[in-house]
């Protein structure tokens, strides 16, 4: 391109964006307790936090979501006979199938059964990130970058 009238052209800028989460990993960790109310829910009712947890896998805008729906009872009569890890580590299994996250169903079946709590924060916290939010208008407030327009010379 020629110089024309003191202009000179500009090197395109390329714009770079954090990577995407890596598929066969998970992005929260397992002894991560926060926010402080899903470690609360986890510790006093899971079966709660569980139900809220497969609504928002369901539906992440979380419009028609009602604290007991038929997960948490689920949860709660299977808990009440003691085996709610195993319902833990089937919706722990479908979390990472649903995904791409790398495991088993012997390493699920492990954490649901001795770390129950922070399998289903993990679980919940796992939806979250990979999914969004709803903000206070019930639109997706998605974690992570987002891009910025570029600027724009005034004339």
């Amino acid at each position: 391109m020629s110089q024309q009238h003191g202009y000179l052209p500009q090197p395109v800028m390329h714009m770079h964006q954090a990577p995407p989460p890596q598929e066969g990993e998970w992005e929260s960790s397992l002894m991560n307790c926060s926010p402080c109310d899903s470690c609360c829910l986890s510790l006093c009712c899971p079966c709660i936090l569980m139900g809220k947890t497969t609504a928002r896998l369901e539906d992440p805008s979380l419009r028609d979501y009602g604290c007991v729906n038929p997960d948490c009872l689920i949860m709660t009569g299977i808990t009440f006979l003691g085996f709610g890890f195993i319902y833990i580590t089937i919706k722990r299994m479908e979390l990472r199938k649903r995904f791409g996250i790398a495991g088993s169903g012997l390493g699920d079946c492990c954490v649901s059964c001795w770390c129950s709590c922070c399998a289903v924060i993990q679980h919940d916290n796992e939806a979250r990130k990979r999914l969004g939010e709803p903000g206070k208008d019930g639109h997706l407030v998605q974690q992570g970058y987002q891009q910025n327009p570029g600027m724009v010379m005034p004339k």
